[in-house]
């Protein structure tokens, strides 16, 4: 499901955002929060060792790791665009104010970065303080904002 119905809607950045291609792990809808990834030394010291398979996407399960946004929708296997800096509508699923930096805070949307508190210390997955951007305009959460993706 798309956290913003219209999928991904770029505003600034020339209407050219930058973007890396991976292969996608499951589902991806243009507009989600994704993580990319690669096999352990899959990349030697020449970018000739680099192939656009050696990169993956799955959707943000935790704000600890995010890299951009889906460009557009793709099934598992297929490649998938990913926006990894530039200014796009996305979805608020807690309060954002303008200014302040955001989180993903799952595949689905963003918030205004958390205060870092964590209630059980050491026991606790630290998740919180994790920018993934910068917000231009404020919005309530299940609303939407334009973000400035820089993580």
């Amino acid at each position: 499901m798309a956290s913003n119905t219209m999928g991904f809607v770029p505003i600034t950045d020339g209407e050219v955002p930058r973007t890396i291609s991976a292969v996608a792990l499951e589902t991806i809808s243009g507009g989600q929060c994704v993580v990319l990834s690669g096999a352990f030394n899959a990349v030697g010291s020449q970018s000739a060792s680099f192939a656009t398979t050696d990169l993956t996407a799955a959707l943000v399960v935790d704000s600890e790791r995010v890299n951009g946004v889906a460009t557009q929708n793709v099934t598992s296997g297929n490649l998938v665009s990913v926006c990894t800096r530039g200014s796009v509508i996305l979805k608020t699923l807690g309060s954002v104010l303008q200014g302040t930096k955001v989180e993903a805070v799952s595949s689905e949307g963003v918030q205004s970065l958390s205060s870092g508190v964590i209630p059980n210390g050491l026991y606790t997955k630290i998740s919180a303080n994790k920018a993934m951007g910068r917000a231009f305009t404020a919005a309530g959460s299940n609303q939407h904002a334009l973000i400035q993706i820089n993580p």
